[in-house]
């Protein structure tokens, strides 16, 4: 089994997901490790940026909307991602533990839930599957979760940059965290292979002592 992991760039727009859709239609890419949508130009806000502004800002959601439904519309799929959006936006708003943690998560989760609809894969929701401790730390207690959550006969798609804390609420990773998510299903599923693919251009250095 493959395990695959898309950043940003990747899920950024309609046109980019059926990219990842290609590249991952084979059955070895067994799990399929999304981010939110990032940047679609050199200006664009990415959706992660979105929801932290929502998070200030109740009447911001409307960006968040518009966007999910955009790509939903250009994929000619449902719109369930984007009316779910509209339906919760206020619990997210108005939630009392770990809020902003659960409004930064959404990006990734709608993510997975528009790349699952599109493709067929089945969704599965990593707060229940990854435990993380007050420091940010994965819990060993998560390879063995998402070990039994799979079945290698069928084929996933899972959000990344998020799991749950010891009360299960939402608990984010640094930003950038969802290449941690596919490297953990990597693990946990003992696969063949891990990639961890991006769609930024070039080949980038940087001194490792820094």
């Amino acid at each position: 089994m493959i395990v695959a992991k898309f950043g940003g760039t990747s899920m950024a727009d309609a046109n980019q997901i059926r990219k990842v859709a290609k590249i991952t239609a084979s059955d070895e890419y067994g799990i399929v490790v999304v981010s939110a949508p990032g940047k679609r130009f050199k200006d664009d806000i990415k959706m992660t940026d979105l929801l932290y502004n929502f998070a200030k800002d109740k009447d911001a959601y409307s960006l968040i909307y518009s966007r999910l439904k955009e790509i939903e519309d250009n994929l000619g799929i449902d719109n369930e991602a984007s009316e779910h959006f509209l339906i919760n936006k206020d619990k997210y708003f108005n939630a009392k533990i770990n809020r902003e943690d659960l409004i930064a998560s959404r990006g990734e989760y709608y993510s997975a839930w528009i790349f699952s609809k599109f493709t067929n894969r089945v969704f599965l929701d990593t707060a229940p599957l990854i435990d993380i401790d007050e420091n940010g730390n994965v819990i060993s207690t998560s390879y063995e979760k998402i070990s039994k959550a799979i079945d290698k006969s069928k084929r996933y798609v899972a959000p990344g940059f998020f799991g749950s804390d010891k009360n299960g609420n939402i608990k984010t990773f640094s930003r950038g965290g969802s290449d941690i998510t596919g490297s953990i299903f990597a693990c946990a599923v003992n696969a063949s292979v891990y990639e961890n693919w991006t769609d930024v251009s070039g080949i980038k250095a940087a001194d490792p002592r820094i």
